[in-house]
Parts: structure tokens; sequence; C-alpha cells
């Protein structure tokens, strides 16, 4: 049942978007935080799982970057017109 004037879906879909949006820039701020001493003590993040953790970020990163140039269209992704 719907007890509100917004449709359920759509608001699944947005969250979704927003949550893709704002995950990069969260995984970037987060790296930064496991690496720091100050803040982590003991604890830091390094080798392989650092590595890993970058990676991610940088695939979010890349996946928000190819979604907003599909959006915009071709000539935002640098493709030539045929």
């Amino acid at each position: 049942m719907n007890f509100t004037s917004f449709n359920p879906i759509q608001a699944l879909f947005w969250s979704a978007v927003i949550n893709g949006i704002v995950s990069a820039p969260v995984m970037v701020l987060m790296m930064l935080l496991t690496a720091n001493t100050k803040v982590m003590g003991q604890f830091t993040v390094t080798g392989v799982l650092r590595f890993a953790g970058w990676l991610a970020t940088a695939v979010m990163g890349g996946d928000c970057r190819n979604l907003h140039a599909k959006r915009r269209g071709p000539r935002a992704r640098g493709d030539q017109a045929h």
C-alpha cells in the first residue's frame, strides 16, 4: 500500500542515484582516514588492502563519471559524430 503521494519505485531509483554519486567522495575520505596514523594509530591500512581500497574507489569514481557522460550524450564522451 502507498500511504504517501510519491511513487515508491521512483524513490528507490533516486536513492540509488544519490548513493552512487555520494559513494565515491565518501570512499576517498575513508581511504585517506584509514591511511592516517593520527586517526588509526597502529591499525592503518597498508599493502594489498590499501591498493584494493584505492582500486575500488577509482572504479566507483569512473562509474560515476561514465554515467554522467552517457547522460550528456556522445559529444561529452569525446565520440565523433558521423
